[in-house]
């Protein structure tokens, strides 16, 4: 048993849902939230375009699928660490 088990043990915390933090917004404690997807970024896509030229305007793709949390309550917006 580890160290951290036996504190966990001894202190009565049980272990957390690895996703249990994300379901409240961090801000208000809402549980209200929405997913949004970050999509095309058009500040990196210029600078992209600066820096190498046309090509490097598919800089702005990068990251267009990740996922960014809002909370509908405050407007609150985050990204969900995995």
């Amino acid at each position: 048993m580890s160290r951290r088990e036996r504190g966990r043990l001894l202190s009565g915390k049980k272990k957390s849902d690895p996703g249990s933090e994300s379901r409240a917004c961090p801000k208000c404690g809402s549980s209200s939230l929405a997913d949004e997807k970050k999509g095309f970024n058009v500040r990196r896509s210029l600078m992209g375009a600066v820096r190498f030229g046309a090509p490097g305007m598919l800089a702005g793709l990068l990251g267009r699928n990740d996922t960014i949390k809002k909370c509908l309550s405050c407007g609150h917006h985050w990204q969900d660490m995995k």
